[in-house]
């Protein structure tokens, strides 16, 4: 390895720790991480550590690579979330490094600051969403097809394998990340197809047969541990069934339309960067593959994320690996550096997390303090650190809320309270009305900028 090349790594990881160090609250800066999502996944991923089942033991229904994943940060530290910490650090490193990388495809001018306008609001919501986990991903895709399409070569064997590999670990964590690859294979196929047909058959077989090889070795695990029925039933049917949206079609388009105002308005830095970035590749490399490339990703990507009709902040995340091209508008210009410190301090103080720095009081250690070493719940609300604040486990199938509808959630729920004799139950914005317990607490703080009321209650029999 020659010195360049080592003295960029250690810069890109050099900048990826800072920047994870200071925006994420999986970072030692933050005395917790309160994020919902990421403690379920780390829940989840602690249970597997100690020989659960997955799907079985605890129930959320994202797909399998994101629990493993989650799992080898526990192997990190199942007490904190340092693993996740470090996963968001190698994570960043690769996004940052291919973005400089899909940028030298196109100029051979630096872009360091530039590309730092990329990061902040991509990895400031929260820390250790499964978009932010997957941006690397995506944007080392972006290179490879990239960087054929301007070279004017067909794809290799390999580089159709790695594209298999890709999609098939975005199918198997979450079924919107699969419309991004849904947009590299139309224009995949369009490109070969024109560039020599004759290898358009092969890629396509090498790129099914990696898919299909991470799925073969996914199911592995659960049919060695003889519950294939419960990720067929979560992951597939749950996930297909329990968010059908009542609107006809129309009726979504419209909405997903509109949707773009609702992610201007509540992430307007990212965002309109990135739409802007979007519109300058079009003009900019005009009728080309590499505008087929970028609009098809685009699209497909969206359409599949949204089609639902829900619209979660933190959905639109991966859009941000479209302002690589924006980046390239400046690329003449003497304010460069200076445009883009000034939009990374902008990143800086809109932050979602960073109001959180020098936070101290959280409901989950007042009542971590409270229940000791006592069995406890999370029922009706959500998993937002407090079987890690507790260093205990959940010991009902159903740990915390879920946003899809579930059946038997209820009945199964309070079976499990009653049979297991649970000592606590925590609630959130729901007041409980269970014989056998008390309210002994009640506390409101803010979480995700909005006043949420935690309620405490104690059996009071045994």
């Amino acid at each position: 390895m020659n010195k360049n090349k080592l003295t960029k790594i250690l810069l890109w990881l050099a900048i990826s720790t800072l920047i994870i160090t200071v925006f994420s609250e999986s970072s030692p800066l933050y005395k917790l991480n309160p994020w919902s999502d990421a403690n379920i996944y780390l829940t989840i991923g602690r249970d597997l550590l100690n020989g659960g089942k997955l799907y079985t033991d605890l129930f959320d229904h994202k797909g399998p690579i994101l629990y493993f994943i989650y799992t080898i940060a526990s192997c990190i530290s199942s007490t904190s979330f340092f693993g996740v910490y470090l996963l968001e650090i190698i994570c960043m490193y690769f996004f940052l490094s291919y973005s400089e990388k899909i940028l030298s495809l196109f100029t051979t001018k630096r872009h360091i600051i530039g590309i730092l306008t990329v990061t902040s609001k991509a990895f400031s919501y929260g820390g250790g969403s499964v978009e932010e986990l997957f941006l690397p991903i995506f944007q080392i895709t972006n290179y490879i097809c990239l960087n054929k399409i301007i070279r004017k070569e067909s794809f290799s064997s390999k580089e159709c394998i790695y594209i298999g590999l890709f999609a098939s670990l975005s199918f198997l964590t979450k079924f919107t990340l699969s419309g991004y690859f849904l947009g590299v294979a139309v224009c995949l196929i369009i490109y070969q197809f024109n560039k020599d047909k004759s290898k358009l058959l092969t890629c396509i077989t090498y790129t099914f047969i990696s898919f299909i090889l991470v799925l073969c070795v996914s199911s592995l695990y659960f049919v060695i541990n003889h519950n294939m029925n419960d990720f067929i039933d979560t992951y597939f049917r749950f996930n297909l069934f329990s968010y059908k949206s009542p609107n006809s079609l129309p009726v979504r388009l419209f909405a997903m339309c509109k949707a773009v105002l609702f992610y201007i308005k509540n992430n307007i830095l990212l965002v309109s960067l990135s739409l802007l970035s979007i519109l300058y590749s079009i003009i900019h490399f005009k009728k080309s593959y590499i505008t087929l490339y970028i609009l098809s990703t685009f699209i497909s990507w969206y359409f599949i994320s949204f089609i639902g009709s829900k619209f979660i902040a933190y959905y639109i995340l991966p859009i941000c690996i479209y302002i690589v091209f924006g980046i390239l508008l400046l690329d003449n210009s003497k304010y460069k550096n200076a445009i883009c410190i000034g939009i990374s301090i902008c990143c800086i103080f809109m932050s979602n997390n960073i109001k959180d720095l020098n936070r101290k009081d959280y409901v989950q250690h007042e009542f971590a303090n409270i229940i000791g070493d006592s069995s406890f719940l999370v029922y009706k609300g959500y998993d937002q650190g407090f079987y890690m604040a507790a260093r205990e486990m959940p010991g009902c199938r159903y740990f915390t809320t879920t946003n899809g509808w579930l059946p038997n959630y209820e009945e199964d729920t309070i079976s499990c309270i009653n049979e297991k004799q649970i000592q606590y139950l925590i609630s959130i914005d729901n007041e409980l009305d269970l014989p056998n317990y008390k309210l002994i607490l009640s506390e409101t703080y803010k979480y995700d900028s909005k006043n949420k009321i935690y309620r405490l209650y104690k059996r009071t029999e045994q």
